[in-house]
């Protein structure tokens, strides 16, 4: 039984045995019979186990943005962007804001790349790891059609719409700042370049033109994980957002009983949407195609940590990136293979 798993747990089978010896059955049979038939005895009342769900991950993709600096030297508010220095924050920002993927295979990102960002990962990493809340998914709903009433103001009533829901989304995240304001600066940036390419002062690539893209779009992913945090339970996507504001204005404001200011302790950002995609299998598909779009070779190069090796993930917390099992939903962490053998050594030896 691999570590991790819920069902190696021995209190398991514990709890199963005193459900038995009180009459009710073990929890799979408790499963079996509240969907089989209805209780006649203990109405409202059933050992089967109440759905826990682990809160999982939210996942942002990069955009595609055009940063060069010939696209944002006559920009002074993204001039910082072009810093060449590999280990500053203008030059990170530039690399989260640039995904490399080799979709469509016309685009190239702006270089030098910092070596504070992983460019093999679509996702950035700065934005899920301060997430601390995400509101405004809308839920499934169904329209209806109802007929004119008749002479006894009889009518009939019945569904008339789709549930998917292809219409604005608007969301409301809110991050945790940390030593640096790079959760703000990031999102100015990401404002000042769409408001630029909105007002003609530079330009996406050629590619994103000729082909109708808009570079500024970031999918959003919710994965919502059972309580052992291996297998994704529900999947959702807003796949293209934008944020809408920064709450930039706020460090500005004076509070003379404060020495140090917690105005931009946290950073909430609003987000327009387009579309909303639950719990559709595509959905994984599409998670995983964005992995090998900026690293095509991942599953050779990399380790699953999956098993036997299931007990090296927390010292490789951080170094690795997701991948979903379309067959099992079961969220799999793959570690590079050098990494994966330092970690080996470090925790065997």
């Amino acid at each position: 039984m691999a570590i991790g798993d819920p069902k190696s747990n021995s209190n398991r089978r514990l709890v199963d045995e005193a459900l038995r010896e009180g009459g009710f059955g073990s929890r799979d049979a408790s499963m079996y019979n509240l969907i089989h038939g209805i209780h006649s005895l203990n109405k409202g009342v059933s050992p089967a186990p109440v759905n826990r769900d682990s809160t999982g991950y939210t996942f942002f993709t990069k955009p595609m943005l055009n940063l060069t600096y010939n696209n944002i030297r006559y920009v002074r508010k993204l001039e910082f962007l072009g810093d060449p220095n590999t280990r500053s924050m203008g030059c990170a920002i530039k690399c989260m804001l640039t995904s490399t993927s080799s979709f469509g295979g016309g685009y190239v990102a702006a270089t030098p790349r910092s070596e504070h960002v992983d460019d093999r990962n679509p996702f950035v990493s700065l934005l899920s790891n301060t997430l601390m809340t995400l509101t405004g998914f809308p839920d499934s709903s169904l329209d209806t059609f109802t007929s004119e009433e008749g002479y006894a103001k009889e009518a009939m009533t019945w569904a008339d719409g789709r549930t998917q829901h292809f219409g604005p989304v608007d969301l409301t995240a809110e991050f945790r700042n940390v030593k640096g304001d790079p959760v703000t600066t990031f999102y100015i940036a990401y404002l000042e370049y769409m408001s630029r390419v909105q007002t003609d002062h530079i330009s996406p690539h050629a590619f994103m033109m000729t082909h109708k893209y808009i570079d500024y779009m970031m999918a959003i992913y919710r994965l919502v994980m059972d309580e052992s945090d291996r297998f994704v339970q529900k999947i959702g996507v807003v796949p293209a957002a934008f944020p809408t504001a920064t709450p930039d204005a706020a460090a500005f404001n004076v509070n003379r009983e404060k020495a140090f200011t917690d105005a931009n302790a946290t950073v909430s950002i609003p987000f327009r949407g387009n579309g909303f995609i639950s719990n559709d299998p595509i959905v994984a598909w599409a998670f995983n195609q964005s992995v090998y779009g900026c690293w095509p070779g991942i599953k050779s190069a990399c380790t699953p940590l999956v098993g036997e090796n299931f007990k090296y993930r927390g010292v490789l917390d951080g170094k690795c990136l997701p991948l979903i099992d379309e067959e099992t939903y079961e969220l799999v962490w793959w570690a590079p293979n050098d990494l994966f053998a330092t970690a080996k050594n470090l925790i065997d030896s």
